[in-house]
């Protein structure tokens, strides 16, 4: 653990960050140092002597004694000067005595305790030699505090389907305070649409403006109110605090109207000292981004806020709130953060992140892949084209078990903006693709559809993943399927049906029906389709591997064949005396495509009239009698359909 990291509970943010940027300006020149001591000369208004010595006191305590010869230090024993000299020792491995201290306590080292200066004549004292380690670019170091506060900003919270909310009186406590008295409630829908029953309903500031309604966006953050700056334990005998922090919607109410009275102002520093303040009812503020190079081709991140055509350097505001506020030139304005707080911040701290001109890709590519990134200007060596375009939706499927042994699947998100799938969550404005020097822009409205498109299909999103329950995979995987997406699970595609086949060809004595459907370069036979269906399954494995989801109302109209044909390896077989039923059942199928044997079969059962007695045969000795005739009739049609029959007098 280093050594800054241990004692950087014991130093305000404040004083580290100045402290670092003394650092990084090169400010630091140790002029001593040894495993339990290092002496710098640290430059700032004038040089300032820092002494930082490790020792042991007789309670075995760890402890870590400092000087400084500024001002600051004599009145805080905490200054810059000497945490940009703990950060030194930290990068050079100084002090290796004070690096295994389980706990280092910081105190003031006491007049006349410092090491005495060497006597005339005396050898200066020798440099301790200690390894190096490779140093980590200080723009990375800002960058990557950058990316931390961005990426442990609160998450956007989802409100559930149907939700709503009640504002209901409580009668009793109404009639014992004399004032009207809210309890608030909640209630959403349940999966088969019906709604919950009414639950009371808690919220934090945060979420407070971001209900759905409009109308609660409005109310529930004047009902909250502000928030104490400090915790307690509710006691009926406290007052209500008037130190209050007032949320963004609730601010946005009540600034303009102090304002506009007269009665808006900031304090100073000293006891009675206001300064009155106006209110901004321009459009808001803006940060963005100036990444420029130099003469001597040294780069430089800084920032500006904007207002239409108006630019104030970001050191300007004498204050700066993250709730979405700035005060500047008499006024308190409107700030839009949208998430880039952390940005603001640092660039206030350090007024800009330089980079050496050998690693500007590697900066850019850092900055891309930022979760919020301002509106950005680049010199020109740094630009890059942007490409947009909505993305290939896919869904990667994974089955499951909870610790309970049920079965579920889990689902991520995929997008492909043209260089190939990638699951969400993906960081940015957009895929990088640095060898064509091209920003892919995300479409986060598409992205934001086709979570809406999930959620219809019936897949879940909790505890930030999708999952899929088994009842109700199969539907969502066609429904999906149909609306494009791409499918996959086990590294393996589902496919939806793209065309279909069915013929009639004759045999001998019988009748072959065949049927495929086409999954886009791979098909299944009508018997593999119409047994997956029997067995109540809603895919067929399909000859690759991959699976294919049946056409339900197209086999519907072909599924009470199933049972009158006998079943072939890839087609199904009918005798010839059950032409007439195949064709009754084939006759609302005008797709299917027959032979001429078939056509001619049926051509004659549709000029079919009926059973006529037959003429006496030549040569038959005797007189048949008319119902003889029409007996003989009879059998000529059971020979010519191909049926079985008796003929009995």
């Amino acid at each position: 653990m280093s050594l800054a990291y241990k004692l950087g509970s014991q130093f305000e943010r404040r004083i580290q960050e100045r402290g670092r940027y003394l650092l990084d300006a090169g400010a630091v020149r140790v002029t001593d140092r040894g495993p339990d001591h290092v002496h710098a000369a640290v430059t700032g208004s004038q040089e300032y002597e820092v002494r930082i010595r490790y020792e042991r006191d007789g309670r075995n305590r760890d402890n870590l004694t400092v000087s400084c010869t500024c001002l600051y230090f004599a009145d805080y024993a905490r200054c810059k000067h000497v945490w940009a000299v703990i950060l030194k020792a930290s990068r050079d491995l100084s002090l290796p005595n004070a690096e295994y201290a389980r706990f280092l306590r910081v105190s003031r080292e006491e007049d006349g305790a410092a090491a005495a200066a060497p006597a005339p004549g005396m050898a200066s004292p020798r440099l301790y030699a200690v390894p190096q380690r490779q140093r980590t670019p200080p723009w990375k170091e800002y960058l990557d505090q950058i990316q931390a506060g961005l990426k442990s900003a609160p998450a956007k919270h989802e409100w559930p389907e149907g939700f709503e909310l009640l504002y209901a009186i409580d009668a009793g406590a109404s009639r014992a305070t004399g004032a009207v008295v809210i309890d608030l409630y909640s209630r959403q829908h349940k999966k088969n649409g019906e709604h919950t029953v009414w639950r009371e309903f808690r919220v934090g500031h945060h979420q407070a403006g971001s209900v759905p309604d409009p109308v609660d966006a409005d109310l529930l953050p004047m009902l909250l109110g502000g928030t104490d700056t400090f915790s307690f334990q509710y006691s009926g005998t406290y007052g209500t605090s008037t130190h209050k922090a007032l949320p963004r919607a609730l601010a946005m109410k009540v600034l303009p109207r102090v304002a506009a009275a007269g009665r808006l102002a900031v304090r100073g520093d000293q006891p009675g000292q206001f300064t009155p303040l106006g209110w901004s009812s321009d459009e808001p503020w803006r940060l963005s981004l100036d990444v420029r190079q130099d003469e001597h081709d040294q780069w430089a991140i800084s920032g500006v806020l904007t207002r239409g055509q108006e630019r104030m350097p970001l050191a300007e505001p004498s204050l700066i709130l993250g709730e979405g506020f700035l005060v500047a030139r008499g006024e308190i304005a409107p700030l839009d953060a949208g998430g880039v707080l952390p940005w603001i911040e640092e660039l206030r701290s350090l007024r800009q992140i330089p980079f050496p001109d050998r690693e500007r890709d590697a900066v850019l590519a850092a900055l891309l892949n930022t979760p919020q990134l301002p509106a950005i200007e680049l010199d020109e060596p740094l630009r890059f084209e942007e490409r947009r375009g909505a993305p290939r939706l896919g869904l990667r499927i994974t089955r499951e078990r909870n610790p309970w042994g049920e079965e579920r699947f889990a689902a991520k998100v995929l997008l492909d903006y043209g260089s190939g799938w990638q699951a969400e969550p993906l960081s940015g404005r957009g895929i990088w693709v640095e060898a064509e020097r091209v920003l892919l822009v995300r479409d986060v409205e598409a992205e934001a559809a086709a979570h809406e498109q999930l959620r219809e299909a019936g897949v879940r999103y909790a505890n930030g993943e999708w999952a899929l329950p088994p009842k109700t995979m199969p539907r969502a995987v066609r429904t999906l399927l149909h609306a494009g997406w791409h499918i996959e699970a086990d590294g393996k595609a589902f496919r939806r049906a793209t065309g279909t086949r069915v013929e009639v060809t004759s045999g001998i004595d019988w009748f072959e029906l065949r049927g495929e459907v086409d999954y886009g370069g791979t098909s299944a036979s009508l018997p593999e389709l119409l047994a997956a269906m029997r067995r109540g399954d809603t895919m067929v494995r399909l000859g690759d591997g991959s699976f294919g989801v049946l056409p339900e109302e197209w086999l519907e109209r072909f599924a009470p064949l199933a049972n009158l044909g006998s079943r072939e390896e890839d087609h199904l077989r009918f005798r010839q005396n059950q032409a007439g039923l195949l064709d009754a059942l084939l006759a609302a199928q005008p797709e299917v495509r027959v032979d001429e044997i078939f056509e001619r079969a049926r051509q004659r059962l549709r000029d079919f009239k009926g059973v006529t007695a037959a003429p006496q045969p030549e040569g038959f000795r005797g007189q048949l009698r008319e119902y003889q005739r029409e007996g003989v009739g009879w059998m000529q049609f059971l020979r010519e359909f191909g049926f079985g029959g008796c003929l009995a007098d």
